[in-house]
């Protein structure tokens, strides 16, 4: 999805006006919510049972450190690397004022990071740190914590107002921006589905397709106006939930429910959402230059795109992210003694 709204991107500006893809790929960037809520799931998931503690704690945000950084580095360095060799290419004024060491840690700042699919990324990492001071609490006690959590996000803009009306603090910013609810979202239906608390799961998911498609419908005819803020969550993030509490309900109920190939495609999703922008700055410099009249040169320079994005990001995966996770596991384990 947001691949897709990147391609609509690429093409608004390298196409020469003609467009191929609707205004309603622009939605595609409704992949973040869901991608939000996907992450609260998870994150319940991978501390279940884990125990509470500082060991547990310490534990989970150095797996999420070594899962996030190394390859967003990575790709972070690349982009510098290509600025410092062809600025020309790039935009002088976010330039000037993006901080590195921000982007490179993660932390909010005033714009977007370096690698701009980075901010998204800010957000995650405030998502474990407060995860991570869950963990020092009994596991049973989590639907309490998050509603507590929700309670606190909608509270702290009434109770510093004038922080909030001073544009916000980038740290102020983060902690009560309302896209935490999808996390929210994603983490109570994790607590949910390890109680065994399902819901019929091929009416849940269709709810939540229909809903999806009915606010893209909505939404389509205001293109470059979309949603942000609460209406947002309302608009992406509900239909997000009841996609993933749908498919996660069917999964419990039937098994695997995709091709396999899917799952693969997937597993390299990460990878795919930070190598993104440079097959679309390639190839999207190339069209600009070759482009003819018409909309077949759109077809085939965004297919041809689209594939450069998967492959690169499948290609970053096996010989990037697999053995940077492989490496960091590694170093965990011959730091932690076996216990007897």
């Amino acid at each position: 999805m947001v691949v897709l709204f990147h391609l609509a991107g690429m093409e608004k500006e390298f196409g020469g006006g003609e467009r191929l893809l609707p205004r309603l790929a622009g939605s595609g960037r409704a992949g973040v919510d869901l991608f939000f809520v996907v992450s609260g799931f998870i994150m319940v998931t991978v501390t279940a049972g884990a125990g509470r503690g500082l060991r547990s704690a310490g534990e989970f945000l150095y797996h999420r450190a070594t899962r996030i950084y190394p390859v967003y580095w990575f790709y972070t360095a690349a982009l510098i690397g290509l600025h410092t060799l062809i600025p020309a290419a790039f935009d002088p004024a976010r330039w000037n004022s993006v901080s590195i060491p921000r982007s490179l840690l993660l932390l909010p700042q005033q714009g977007l990071p370096v690698l701009v699919v980075g901010w998204t990324m800010v957000h995650e990492i405030y998502f474990y740190l407060v995860f991570a001071l869950f963990l020092f609490a009994p596991e049973r006690s989590r639907l309490w914590l998050l509603g507590a959590w929700l309670t606190a996000l909608a509270a702290l803009p009434a109770l510093f107002p004038e922080v909030a009306a001073a544009g916000a603090a980038p740290a102020f910013a983060l902690i009560t921006h309302p896209l935490t609810v999808e996390f929210i979202a994603g983490a109570a239906i994790g607590v949910l589905v390890r109680r065994g608390l399902f819901v019929p799961g091929r009416t849940v998911f269709a709810a939540g397709a229909l809903l999806l498609l009915i606010c893209y419908a909505g939404l389509a005819p205001q293109a470059g106006a979309w949603p942000e803020g609460w209406s947002r969550v309302l608009i992406f993030g509900l239909p997000s939930a009841l996609l993933l509490y749908g498919a996660v309900s069917m999964e419990f109920a039937g098994g695997r429910l995709l091709p396999r190939a899917l799952g693969t495609v997937g597993d390299a999703s990460y990878s795919i959402y930070l190598v993104q922008i440079f097959p679309l700055l390639a190839l999207g410099r190339v069209w600009s230059w070759v482009r003819v009249p018409g909309l077949a040169d759109n077809a085939i320079a965004l297919t041809l795109t689209g594939c450069a994005i998967v492959a690169a990001g499948l290609l970053s995966y096996h010989m990037l992210e697999r053995p940077s996770l492989a490496l960091a596991r590694g170093i965990r384990k011959r730091r932690v003694p076996r216990e007897s």
